[in-house]
């Protein structure tokens, strides 16, 4: 079943970065996916079974075959936060117009992202598309710079840390610079920069 094939693996832009459990699946393009081992992903609502409770993740809907999450910048932040405090693994993707189209041309792309627990309508289109066609009311598009900063707001206000990781070690220290400037009880537990190419296999 080709929806539970990379179950339990964590994938960078650049490759392999680990996996929880080593199965024997072939080795997958390039991509960002880290998914748990969960019931059929094309349930109208998914639910995230917890220790101690359960998370109502957003419904999705198809965007010329793209599995997008009807949510908003509040719903989101709120599920994050509350994955966040009971150990709960997920996965989260922004979905502008430019993403969808990189789906329709590569399949193997569609599939890692229609695996993605939230994906976000990142981009006016995408939101135009779930109202005029799944009329979700949505009021606006969800992008990835703001919902990173709203989560900052909220983890530091919730006595959460948080982890940056990508782009380059410049840009990082200034990105931590910039956050504490704005949320000073925030606490950084850490950053990385990847490798600008193609993992080694001890990587």
């Amino acid at each position: 079943d080709q929806r539970l094939s990379y179950s339990d693996y964590f994938l960078t832009s650049n490759g392999w970065a680990g996996a929880t459990r080593a199965k024997e699946f072939p080795r997958p393009n390039r991509g960002t996916l880290m998914t748990r081992d969960t019931a059929n992903y094309f349930n109208c609502r998914h639910v995230a079974e917890t220790q101690e409770t359960y998370l109502a993740l957003p419904r999705k809907f198809n965007v010329a075959g793209v599995l997008v999450s009807a949510t908003n910048y509040g719903e989101l932040t709120h599920i994050l936060i509350r994955a966040a405090m009971t150990h709960r693994r997920l996965i989260v993707g922004f979905a502008p117009v430019s993403v969808i189209v990189h789906a329709l041309r590569d399949p193997c792309f569609r599939l890692k992202a229609n695996v993605f627990d939230i994906l976000c309508p990142d981009g006016q289109p995408v939101r135009w598309c779930l109202n005029h066609f799944y009329a979700t009311g949505l009021n606006d598009r969800v992008c990835g710079t703001t919902s990173m900063l709203r989560l900052c707001e909220s983890a530091a206000a919730n006595h959460l840390s948080v982890f940056l990781f990508g782009s380059t070690e410049h840009t990082l220290h200034r990105l931590a610079k910039c956050l504490r400037t704005m949320y000073p009880s925030l606490e950084i537990a850490g950053m990385e920069s990847p490798p600008f190419r193609e993992l080694s296999f001890e990587e």
